[in-house]
């Protein structure tokens, strides 16, 4: 099982060496993506320490276009939807993340 830590949890000077990391552990999900939008738009401050144990992109998204959806299973047991957007800039500019429990 990988765990792969969200922000606030490890020493990474930025999102984007997180971002290789969850590359790494979850190929072929946006993951890097997924750690770049956190690192700008945080996460549920439960989520603070957890560890991410599985990643899937069930929807692909484009910068100022479709927005990107993850399911994202955490080593606590809980299971998120993650629903982010980001403009054409890239997420460091506008952009948000919208984070439903599902269990």
């Amino acid at each position: 099982m990988k765990k792969i830590m969200l922000p606030g949890s490890e020493n990474y000077w930025h999102a984007y060496e997180r971002g290789e990391d969850l590359d790494t552990a979850f190929p072929g999900q946006d993951a890097s993506d997924f750690a770049i939008a956190v690192q700008y738009n945080g996460s549920p401050e439960e989520l603070k320490d957890v560890a991410v144990v599985a990643l899937v992109c069930v929807q692909f998204g484009a910068n100022d276009d479709e927005g990107w959806v993850w399911h994202v299973d955490f080593a606590d047991g809980s299971k998120w939807v993650v629903e982010g957007w980001c403009d054409y800039t890239g997420w460091d500019c506008q952009s948000g993340l919208d984070w439903t429990l599902m269990s």
